[in-house]
Parts: structure tokens; sequence; C-alpha cells
């Protein structure tokens, strides 16, 4: 309701009691409020002094600051004041609602007995925990709110102070001097707060909270609905009511000058929107109550209007009350129009009013009535108000029958004692009467209905209405004015004066949907009249309207021809197309030769009609028809050139007909090749081949393709096709079961003369040569002509070899352009760099994967031939042949044979050096000048020249002297001591690579004496790269020493063997990261030494272990992988006890290793050499005198 928000602050101001009950105080203003919506007007105030006045005689200091509110619950408004001091004054009403009598309570009495709030205190009540009784807010002079809950009853208040989180305003500041007022500014059903401070503004607190849980949020800027208003600097007071009656709050504000200023509210309860009203649109304009006035709202006299009292800076109160006034809806009224004997049509307007005290007389003019039920009729009615007020009342007035004829008008009056009188200005006519008939003539008739307008279900006719008499009468124009046949409907009226535009609807959806043909509007007798009630005549023949949406249509009945070479040389052709309309008829005026057009060029140059069919001439656009475009070209019928009589236009039709231009003949041509039939192929007895045909006229006639298309020679068939478009792929077969059974060598596919022809029949011309094809089937061969020669020591520097291979075809012949490097691969790393071809012989050059062949991998190398690198001509891959051929590097100079015998020599000790394999001396010489015990030997390449180098080392008596010689003049390589110089027990050595670098090392085993020490030193630098102890370190046997590699990784391994008293114990210790391989006792029976070496003896690629005895000549061999023994035989005679010593050596040059027994001491420096498998001697001899019994070294 429009007062919502108003009769919510009355209720919690003055009129609650305990909750839910309400006073017949509230009940009154519920009732009265509820009841009507007070039209929007400002009302009158007088200001009442001396006895009249309720409040004449208060004093309650300076600066009161008043609000009334219903503080005992009886009902009446009683008075609360704040002060400068900080106190409040309580003033109970002890009379009535309508006559207050106010009297100062102190004390116990009053219920704010005690509170001080600093310094001016300034009251305002309101429900604001929902308990059903008021509470207080109070501002004060620093801008902040105290908050006091009654936490009594709405008749027997009891306030207490409640601060911080309990006080709803804690943190509220407005600056200084905050002086709030309460009530629903945005309707939501709960309380907000308005606020003043000493420098004129007005603040908004929006209470987003709830009734019973208020939560207030200062709103700024757009969202305070009082935002830029500013009273004065020196402060504002404001306070809330409902001041014009709306139904929405407004807002008046004193000032410190005395004045109040209005702020009307000109939006909505919801939405406020305040605007400053000033002058006589002030209700309080002119009112000073002297400085610092401080308004509040009542209705301190019961009539129904808000009353105002104010607080000044004197300390006494002024009382302004509301004066009587009276609002009506309209200010003027338009009764319109009647004939003389006959009443008026009515009008209404409403009639309310405010602080009343005598009845409303509503008076009219001569010639009109009213009435407030709309059936009796007076010319003055009286409305009584209730409590001051007339909600409000609707009045009813119209010009009475008796109305002298001409114009009317007048005032009609609205009046009460000390209101302002309220004037309606009312206006009429009133006509004579007449006898004259109204006529009716159709202004815009109804249009044709066409195909255009077929899809619609309106249309319209306007009828212009004419009365020579009183006028026509509008208010009988209708839809029941006019009727239309064939089902038609009159739907709708438009009506402006007395022109009447009538709708009329199809009798189904749509005119097309509709009944064809002319549908006939009449007009009704009577249906119209004028104001004398003269009824129009009837019209059987008002208007009418035709109904056509069928358009014509066109058919070709005799089609132009295609045009082919042999009419190519016409220039014309001649089409022929009949017209239809089922409705009004074919226009036959209408036809012409721009009823239609043709592509390309051509056009239409003469026609001929009989009726309604047309053969229209159509002219090429050349000389003749050869010399024009060729192609289709497109006849279309013109939207509209021909039309039915009612004007439908025939549609248009781009594709209303064609004829092809063709004089050209097709083509064909291979676009997929029959493919070569190689030996991949040979097994499958099929081929196809496609052909693409062409033609730029017509379009080739696919529907004569089929095998007969083309031929193919050597007894091959065409057995099927396949079409896609102009695309054919043909399917031929072999002469026999498959095509390596069948004739080898070209075929040729010939295209057939006029087998497949065009659209308009021209015939594709022969092509003996369309395509051919190979059979090939068999595939080349490869074989070495001239293998790769092995790379010995002689050829370790060079760094390439050549292999020949021929190449051979029965077939098409080798391709050599497929001749390459990547026709053969080679094994270790060696590439192929560089070919040279002569015919089907290729020489590839292949490199050595290291700089040399003596710096690359040694062994066999293997050459593969690469499956399909090479062809023949017809696409046949040579097959792969992992095995084309191999050829060897073996740049290693074969150790030499190398022994030593002490014989006393004060020069020294002679060591001899003898080719294995023939047993010649090859060289004598004395490694240790004047040393004259024994020595160890040992033969190995060390600087990778092709010649074996000596290795020696001093025997027992000698220091760790080790010293490398030139195999190929003897010059010293290297001297250095293996151990501590002041060793004397003498030094095994050995040779072997440890380290996997590609050279030889050194390897070294302390003798008797010393400990197990065994140490490898590099063959490059000779620094030491190994040292540990093969035994246990307390051994002192000495230690012999050899080297190979039992395990096949690439690296020799260091085989030891005890000497005396070691119990013939033999050890592998891996090259690659010492780690033991084997561990044996070579003759567990026996407690003596036993010397080592090591070789291939069986050619597995792993070298074994050779041994001897010390104390007999027992020689064994040992799988170097297993430690299984191979061998086991006497080098001497199995009564010779002193010893054998064992190497090995390639005595018979067939690349395994032979065993060489030498005997020990006790013995001549006896040689005797073993096969290394069947251990047959392959050498038995001395190498010294006989008669020398220090044995024989070997090495």
């Amino acid at each position: 309701m429009r007062l919502r928000a108003w009769l919510k602050v009355l209720a919690q101001r003055g009129g609650v009691g305990a909750r839910g009950r309400r006073t017949w105080r509230q009940r009154l203003l519920v009732e009265e409020f509820e009841s009507r919506a007070l039209p929007s007007a400002n009302p009158a105030y007088t200001e009442v002094t001396g006895a009249a006045n309720p409040f004449n005689g208060f004093d309650i200091g300076t600066y009161s600051v008043p609000k009334l509110a219903d503080l005992d619950g009886d009902g009446d408004f009683d008075l609360c004041v704040g002060e400068t001091n900080g106190a409040f004054f309580y003033f109970e009403n002890t009379g009535t609602a309508g006559a207050p009598t106010f009297v100062q309570r102190t004390g116990a009495a009053n219920p704010f007995n005690g509170f001080d709030v600093g310094s001016y205190s300034s009251p305002a009540f309101g429900d604001l925990d929902g308990d059903g009784d008021l509470d207080l807010v109070s501002g004060t002079q620093p801008g902040t709110l105290l908050y006091y809950e009654n936490t009594g009853t709405a008749s027997a208040p009891t306030f207490v102070q409640r601060t911080g989180g309990a006080n709803p305003f804690n943190g509220l500041d407005v600056g200084n001097f905050s002086i709030p007022d309460l009530g629903d500014v945005d309707a939501d059903g709960d309380l907000d707060m308005v606020s003043g401070d000493t420098v004129g503004k007005l603040h908004y607190f929006e209470n987003t909270g709830t009734t019973s849980a208020p939560a207030f949020v200062e709103r700024t800027g757009a969202a305070n609905p009082l935002n830029g208003f500013d009273v004065g600097a020196a402060g504002s007071t404001p306070a809330l009511g409902d001041v014009d009656a709306d139904g929405d709050l407004d807002l008046i504000s004193g000032e410190s000058s005395g004045v109040q200023f209005y702020f009307r509210n000109t939006g909505t309860t919801s939405s406020p929107a305040f605007a400053q009203q000033t002058g006589a649109n002030n209700p309080f304009n002119g009112f000073d109550v002297g400085s610092f006035s401080a308004p509040a709202f009542g209705d301190l006299n019961g009539d129904g209007a808000l009353d105002l009292v104010s607080g000044n800076s004197f300390g006494s109160l002024n009382y302004y009350q509301s004066a009587p006034g009276l609002a009506t809806s309209a200010s003027s009224l338009n009764l319109g129009t009647t004939t003389a004997g006959t009443a008026g049509m009515p009008q209404t307007f409403t009639v309310s009013g405010i602080a009343l005290s005598a009845n409303i007389v509503v008076a009219a003019p001569t010639g009109v009535e009213l009435s407030t039920d709309g059936t009796t009729w007076t010319t003055s009615v009286m409305l009584t108000p209730t409590g001051g007020k007339v909600a409000n009342t609707l009045i009813s007035a119209r010009i009475t029958a008796g109305a002298s004829v001409g114009a009317v008008s007048g005032n009609i009056t609205v009046s009460s004692t000390n209101a302002t009188t309220q004037n309606v200005a009312v206006t009429g006519t009133v006509n004579a009467a007449d006898s004259t008939a109204p006529t009716a003539t159709v202004t815009t008739p109804a249009p044709s209905i066409t195909a255009a307008t077929g899809g619609t279900s309106t249309v319209t006719i306007t009828v212009t209405y004419a009365d020579a008499g009183s006028e026509v009468n509008t208010s009988t124009f209708g839809t029941d004015d006019i009727t239309v046949t064939n089902g038609a409907t009159v739907t709708g009226f438009l009506a402006a004066g007395n022109v009447v535009t009538y709708t009329i609807t199809a009798p189904a959806a749509t005119w097309a949907a509709s009944t064809q043909g002319t549908y006939t509007i009449a007009l009704v007798a009577g249906a119209v009249t004028d104001l004398a009630g003269n009824p129009v005549a009837a019209n059987p023949s008002l208007g009418t309207f035709a109904v056509d949406t069928t358009v014509p249509t066109a058919a070709v009945t005799t089609p132009a021809p295609a045009i082919t070479a042999a009419s190519g040389g016409t220039s014309t052709v001649a089409i022929t197309v009949t017209y239809a309309d089922t409705g009004s008829g074919v226009d036959t005026s209408t036809f012409g030769t721009d009823d239609i057009t043709v592509t390309n060029g051509a056009t239409v140059t003469g026609f001929l009609a009989a009726g309604n069919v047309v053969t229209y001439t159509i002219t090429a656009p050349a000389a003749t028809w050869s010399a024009s475009a060729q192609g289709t070209y497109t006849i279309a019928l013109v939207a509209g050139a021909v039309t039915d009589l009612a004007g439908n236009p025939v549609a248009a039709n781009p594709s209303l007909g064609t004829f092809a231009v063709d004089t050209t003949v097709p083509t064909a041509a291979v676009t997929t090749p029959a493919p070569a039939i190689t030996a991949a192929t040979g097994g499958t007895n099929t081929v196809t081949v496609t052909v693409t045909y062409a033609d730029t006229g017509s379009g080739v006639d696919t529907s004569t393709f089929g095998t007969g298309d083309i031929t193919v020679t050597n007894g091959a068939t065409v057995t099927g096709f396949s079409a896609a478009g102009n695309v054919v792929t043909y399917t031929i077969t072999a002469p026999a079961a498959t095509w390596s059974a069948s004739a080898q060598g070209t075929y040729t596919i010939a295209l057939v003369a006029g087998a497949v022809t065009d659209l308009a029949g021209n015939p594709v011309a022969a092509n003996p040569s369309l395509g051919t094809f190979t059979v090939d089937t068999t595939v080349p061969t490869a074989a070495v002509t001239t293998p790769a020669p092995s790379i010995t020591a002689a050829f370790g520097g060079t760094n390439t070899v050549t292999v020949t291979v021929t190449y051979a075809d029965t077939g098409s012949g080798v391709d050599a352009a497929t001749f390459g490097t990547g026709d053969i691969t080679v094994t270790n790393g060696a590439t192929v760099t560089g070919f040279s071809a002569a015919g089907n012989v290729v020489t590839y050059t292949i490199t050595a994967p290291a700089a040399t062949w003596s710096a690359s991998a040694q062994g066999t190398y293997t050459i593969a031939l690469a499956a399909g690198a090479v062809t023949d001509l017809a696409g046949n891959p040579v097959a792969a042949n992992a095995a084309l051929g191999t050829f060897t590097v073996d740049t290693q100079a074969k150790p030499a044979l190398v022994t030593s015998v002490p014989t006393g020599n004060p020069a020294g000790t002679a060591v001899r050096i003898i080719d294995p394999v023939t047993g010649q001396l090859i060289r004598t010489l004395i490694p240790f000048a004047g040393f004259v015990g024994s020595v160890d030997l040992a033969s190995g390449d060390f600087n990778r020249d092709g010649v074996a180098d000596l290795l020696v080392a001093a025997g027992a008596g000698g220091g760790p002297h080790i010293k490398v010689f030139n195999g190929g003049d003897g010059g010293e390589l290297a001297s250095f001591f293996a151990y501590d110089v002041r060793f004397v027990g003498g030094v095994s050595v050995a040779i072997g690579d440890v380290n996997g670098d590609g050279t030889l090392d050194i390897i070294t085993g302390a003798g008797a004496g010393a400990g197990p020490h065994v140490k490898a030193f590099d063959g490059r630098t000779f620094a030491e790269v190994r040292s540990f102890f093969a035994y246990d370190t307390g051994f002192r046997g000495g230690v012999s020493v050899a080297a190979g590699d039992v395990n096949g990784d690439g690296f020799d391994d260091i085989i030891t063997g005890t000497g005396a008293g070691g119990a013939s114990h033999v050890k592998v210790f891996g090259g690659a990261d010492g780690a033991v391989l084997l561990s044996f006792f070579a003759y567990p029976a026996f407690g003596g030494g036993v010397s080592v070496a090591a070789g291939d003896v069986n050619g597995d690629g792993f070298d074994d272990i050779i041994t001897g005895s010390s104390q007999g000549p027992h020689v064994k061999v040992f799988d170097g992988r297993t430690g299984q023994t191979r061998a086991s035989f006497f080098g001497f005679d199995a009564g010779f006890t002193g010893g054998v010593r064992v190497g090995t050596a390639d005595a018979d040059g067939d690349g395994k290793a032979d065993i060489v027994a030498a005997a020990g001491p006790g013995g001549g420096p006896h040689l005797t050499v073993f096969d290394g498998e069947s251990l047959a001697v392959l050498r038995s001899e001395f190498v010294g005198s006989p008669t020398l019994r220090d044995g024989l070294i070997v090495g």
C-alpha cells in the first residue's frame, strides 16, 4: 500500500502496546490510511500559541529537541525533549489523542531519569529489537549515537543503555551534533535512520539487517537520497513524515536560524528521491522559532493530519497545526456530446479532504448532474468526513436530459468550512434532434489479393460515414457494420472520427488457402446510426475485391535440340514453351522475345504464339554454331515477363531448358601408366592402366566405356574396367598363368577408334601407341671378380683396399645408374668411400676405420651386398648377400722366438732372436753388459713398425732392470727399474695390451725373495698402470707372469704362477678391472713352482694357459675361459728333474699358438716346439752348447 512506510513509523512511534496489541488510536490510523489513496498536495499549517498550544509554558533550559511517541502505551502521543546538558525531559499526555494535556514527570516517573549523554541530547524512538515496544536512540555533541534498549513493556518502559557490539549504532559518527530520526525510508519493513550534523548536511544510514537485529550502514554519494542537501553551516535537525499524504516519507529539517526546510519525496516508497520545496510550495515557509529549530511530527488534534512541534535554542516548544485541505483528481471534465432529451455519457473524478471540521459539498452547474453511485443523480452531493478526513470518493458527472441545445459549461464546486474551495471546469454540447439517416462511402477499396499477398490472411477497406443532422454516432461502429461473402469475416476496425477502417480476415489460414474469386462486401442496415438514432441504409454491393493467388506456369513442350557437327553450320534453333494458369487465365498480350534469355551470348530473335503456346527462335552468338562457344546453353524464364489477367507474374526459372553445342571429339590420355612387371610382381597375372578421357564440349559419354576400348600386344587381354567420372582404369591380364610365365619384353597398349564417344556422339580417335609396359621378371646378379687382398704388416701403413664386383642381368640389363658407394657394406667400421664402373664391372674403394689398417681393428672384415642397392632397368633389385667377400687385417708383427743361455761370458749373458717358423737366427745381443746371470725374455711390437721388439729383464742376482730393444736395428727403446733397485731377486716379464689402447704393455713379476708383486707398465710411456700382489704378501718364492685375453673382452688378462714353495698356484686377473677370473693349482700334488705362458692353441678366439713344472718336464694346457685341462704331456724325458720353462709362438704359420718348451736348470739349452692342438713335435734343437747345464730361457 502507498502509505505502508509511514504507517510503520506511526505504529512504532506511538501506537503499539504489548506485542501484537494495537491501541484504538493506531487502529483508527490504520483503517483510515489503508482505505484511501490521498491526492498529492501540500497541506497548510497554522501556528498555535498561548493556551491553545499544549506545550505553552514549557521551558527545559536551552536547545530543546522534542520527539513525540506513545511511551506509556495508552494510545496517545507523549513528549520527550533533549537539551543542552545531555538529559531527557519527559511529559506524559494525560489528555486524549485529540485533546492532549502534557504533564512533566520527574524522578522515578521519568523513564529517562538519570540519563546523561554528555551534552546536547536529541532523542528518537522506534522498535529496534522487534519486541513490540519503543527503544531510544540519542544523538550527542561529539557526533556519536547512544542506544537505550526498552527491557520493560510498551506501557511500562525501562531503558537500559547498550554499548559496544550490543549498540547497533556503535562506531557511527557524523562529526559533531548528531540529531537522529527513525523511519522506513526504503520501504523494506525495517527502520532506517537519518541524522543531522553541525555543518548542515543530512546523513542516511540504511538498515541492512532485520527488524529485530538491525545493522546500520552509512550510504554516501548517489546511494544517499539526501546527498548534496545543505541547510546551513550551523547544523541540521531532520524529521521524517508523510507531509503531502502521498504514501511515502518526506523530510523537514530545522537549522540554526530557526526556520524549517522541506524536502518532498517525489520518488516512491522503496526508491525515494527528495526535492527541496521553497516559497509557497513549502507549507512551513515563514515559520521562525528564533534560532535552532528542531522539528517533530504527530497528529495532536485527531484530524488525521500531521501536526508539527519544534524546539528552539530558548528551551521552549512551538506548535503548528495542520489546516483543512481539499483535493480533486481533475481540474476539468469534457462531458462530450448528447442529443436534446437524452442524458450524456458520465465522466468521473475523485474528491478527498483532510483536517476537516464540516461536510464537503460538491455542487454542479446548470445542465449538469452528479452521482456517487451511478444510479441516483442530483445537482449536488455531500461527503461526510471521518476523523477530519474524507478518503478518495468517486464522483460521476453528466449532461442532464433536460439541458438546452447548445454548449454546456461551468464549474463543479468542491467546498467545506474553513477549507479552500476547489473547482472542476466542465464543458459539453447538446445537439438538436434530427431524422436524416447517415451515409457510407468506400474511400479506400480493399485491394486484390495476388500471389504476392497470398501468404497473408487479412485485408482492409476504409469507409467514410457522413450525417447532415446530429452527426454520426461513433459509438455504433463495430465489426458487424459490414459482411463479406465466401466465408471471410470482419475481425477488427479502427475509427478516426467518422472514417472507419475494417479488417477482413480470410476464411482459411491464408488467402492462398481460401476460396479464389470475387469477394463482395455488404453494408448492414442500421449497424451504424447518427446521434439521433437514424440508421444507415443497407448496401449489398458496398465493394468487392478479387482473390487470385495462383501464378501462371511455363513448361518446355519442344526442347531445343543439341547442336552437333552435323548441324554446326546453322545459326538458329527453336524451343516451344506452353503457358498455363488455373485462375484468371494467361495474359497473351505479355508474350515477347524478352520472355526468355539464353547464356553464352545467344539471343532470342523471334517468337510465334498459338494460344498459350509460344515458339521462340534462338540465334547463335557467332555466324554459325560451329563458330560459337561450345558447351551447354541455358535457357532461363524471366520473372514477370508473362503474367495472368490478375497480374500474377510467372516465376523466374533459371533452368527452363538447355541445349548443347559440341562439335569437338573427345580425347584420351594415360594418367596412370601400367607399371613395369618385375620379379616382385612376376607371380601375378594382371596389371592396370588408367586413362582419362576429356571433352571440351558436351562431355564424355561414360556409358560407352568398356573392355573393348583398348587392345594390348603379346597376347595380353583386357578383362575388366572401372570408371570414376571420366577416369577409367582397365585391367590387363597376362597371356600365360603369370607374368613370369608370359613373354618378356615390351607390351603396347592401343586405343580403339570410336570405342568411346562424347554425349554428342563424337567418337574418340584411334591411338596405336596409347602406352607401353615392360615385363622383366629376372633379377640381376653380383659376383666378386677381384677379391680384396689381406692386409699384412707390410701394408699396415695404408688405409684403403679395393674389391671388384661384376653385375649381370639376363632381362632388361643392369641399371648402371644405380651403382654407388651404398651398394656394399663392410664390417668392423670400415667404409666404402668410392667406386668406379666399367660397364657392369664396379671396383669399390674400402677405407680403414682408423687412420691406417695398422691402427684399425685386426681380424676378418666381411663385405656384404646391400639388397636392392643395384637394380636392372626394369627395377628388379639385386638380392642381399651378407657374405659377398672377406679380407683379413693382420698387421701385428709375429712375436720372435727369443732365448737366453747363461754362458758365464764376462761380457754378459747373450740373448738370441730366432725366427719362429724357420728357426733361423735373426740377431744376438747382450742386454746387460757384464751381467752373467739369467735374463727373462718376451717379444712383441711395441713401436708398431711391423717388427717384433725384444723385452728383457735381469734374473736372479741382477737388479729389477727392464729394457726394450728395437727388433729392426737392435737399438734400445726403453730402460727402467720395475722395483726397488736394491732388489736382486730377478724379474719375470710378459707382454700384453691390458688397458685396451692398442699398444702392448709390459707385465712384471718380482722374483724370489720379494713379495708376489705384479706390475704393468704402459707400452708407449712406460708409466706404471697396474700394481698388486698376486698372492699372500708373505709369500717370498717369486712369481712368473704371462698375458693373454682369456675371456674375449678385448683386454689382455694377467696370468701369474707361483715360484718355489708356491704349490703351482695359477691365477688370472682381468686386464680391464683386475678382478680374479681364474684361480687353480696346475699340479695339485706338487709343492714347487710353475712357469706360465698364454696363447690360443685351438683357434677358438680365446687365449689358453700353458704351464711348466719347476721340478720336472710336465707341461699342461688349460682352457682360458673355464680353467679345465685341455692337454697334459712331458716336454722332455720324464726322468728329467730340472723343470721346464714354457712359451708360445706360431711356429708352423697356421694362425694358432704352438707350445715352446725349454729345459730348466740342470739341462742343456734344449728347445722343443709342439703343435698347439696335436702336440706333434715341430722342432727340437739345442740353441747353445749341449754342455751348458743352466737350462734355457724362452720368450
